[in-house]
């Protein structure tokens, strides 16, 4: 697999001084610096493994739903015990436990970027991510429409980008205010395996905040090397966390490492992982 899209560009910004730092959403962005506060944990990482649960009800603009809609239709690779593998979009699927009050939700492979560069910026071997809805009964449903091929026939068919319109608006209508969102990642490594989870309501906030603490991380110098990059190459999780903890987005982590447990709640406007 090759390293990621922009290497040819990568020189180039190198040779001007120039830091760009790419994936700074929900996933990639804070699904990366999850993944990167747990493989700083767990030695040589094996999988890194992303679940992403987004509401029907939240706010998002009319971009986020070509995506969804451009995404669902099309095979992707994704990297299995250091092998390519083809993937379909709601082809398969597993269940994640997210923090209160989400809970266990069911999710499905999607083709979130992030799961495309953590083999080469995290050295996994295997990289997934999944997507869970809200309400629930919506995944499924896109999932049979996978299996029976009628996602792929959306975009051929005339007035089919009407209907999906329409429904979209009658669900954001029907499920108005149940917002919730919510990222969880596991690695595991040599040393053992990390969760790391982050819940809240309003992602696109949640998103904002995020992309404010990369901008902090260049403004500050935090970045040294010239280049393009992602955000779990340079952007360190402990500042990154103490930026989202300021504006009250505190992640769950429980660890279980050479044979001992711990579970750690950043609380009270701070984050910290101890060695």
């Amino acid at each position: 697999m090759t390293r990621h899209p922009t290497e040819a560009m990568h020189a180039e910004a190198a040779g001007r001084g120039a830091r760009v730092v790419l994936g700074t959403g929900l996933a990639p962005g804070i699904s990366s610096l999850l993944a990167r506060l747990g493989a700083d944990r767990v030695g040589n990482v094996e999988s890194v493994k992303v679940g992403v649960m987004l509401s029907v009800g939240d706010t998002y603009g009319p971009a986020s739903r070509a995506y969804l809609l451009e995404e669902i239709a099309s095979r992707y690779a994704v990297c299995i015990e250091g092998r390519e593998v083809t993937a379909r979009p709601f082809g398969g699927y597993a269940r994640i436990d997210f923090p209160p009050p989400l809970g266990r939700r069911t999710a499905y492979l999607f083709p979130f970027s992030d799961q495309v560069f953590f083999p080469q910026t995290l050295g996994a071997r295997t990289a997934l991510s999944r997507l869970a809805l809200e309400p629930s009964w919506l995944g499924a449903l896109l999932a049979m429409l996978v299996r029976l091929r009628v996602t792929a026939m959306l975009g051929r068919r005339s007035g089919a980008e009407e209907r999906v319109l329409r429904l979209n608006a009658w669900l954001r209508r029907r499920y108005a205010g149940r917002d919730w969102y919510g990222v969880a990642v596991e690695v595991e490594g040599g040393r053992g395996r990390v969760r790391a989870s982050l819940v809240g309501r309003g992602q696109a906030t949640a998103t904002a905040i995020g992309a404010a603490a990369v901008v902090r991380a260049l403004a500050e110098g935090e970045v040294e090397e010239a280049g393009i990059w992602l955000a779990e190459e340079v952007v360190a999780p402990q500042s990154f966390f103490g930026h989202l903890a300021a504006r009250g987005l505190v992640p769950t982590v429980e660890e279980t490492l050479e044979g001992s447990h711990t579970a750690r709640h950043g609380k009270g406007g701070s984050f910290s992982v101890g060695p």
